[in-house]
């Protein structure tokens, strides 16, 4: 009787070990799982907020009647907007992708203003011109703008390109001049 009641007694020790065994792991996965929920709720409230803030802003970019193109400070493209994207594949029929060199995108003659203006702005001077350029067969008025990018720490990423086609701007003002 009494091997029996020991050995009674031993199955029921190792079975209560085994069971506070599972209620430590239970309440463990408990304790992470109610302390790291809301951490996991905010991080995705946070990329949320981050899609929404992007969406955006490329919606603010694309709505501009300017070409818009970000370049690293090698010329390589980082971002552009849509009617940049669009005004190359119809000049060139190439498609402009990020990570391109932009000086396969530019316009023929315009080699040497662009690397001047390019370096200006890489040491924070904004450069803007208006020159005529071919387009067609036709000379046709373009705005060309370059902006340094700056990140918060006010260090230099890289140089905003914009240019604009301002032919029909420039043909009124002649006519208002010619008055």
């Amino acid at each position: 009787d009494f091997y029996q009641d020991t050995e009674s007694k031993y199955l029921f020790i190792s079975r209560l070990q085994i069971a506070l065994a599972l209620l430590t792991v239970i309440a463990f996965l408990m304790v992470i799982y109610f302390n790291y929920m809301p951490l996991e709720k905010k991080l995705q409230d946070s990329f949320y907020e981050l899609e929404k803030q992007d969406d955006n802003l490329r919606s603010l970019i694309n709505s501009t009647r300017e070409s818009i193109y970000f370049l690293n400070k090698s010329g390589k493209v980082l971002y552009f907007n849509k009617l940049g994207k669009e005004t190359l594949l119809k000049r060139l029929g190439k498609e402009l992708q990020v990570g391109d060199d932009f000086e396969q995108f530019l316009f023929i003659g315009m080699e040497d203003r662009f690397h001047d203006c390019f370096q200006k702005a890489l040491n924070l001077q904004i450069s803007e011109m208006e020159w005529q350029i071919v387009l067609e067969g036709k000379l046709v008025w373009y705005y060309f703008g370059f902006f340094p990018v700056l990140n918060e720490k006010s260090e230099v990423l890289g140089v905003s390109f914009i240019a604009s086609n301002i032919q029909e701007k420039k043909q009124a003002a002649l006519k208002n001049e010619a008055y």
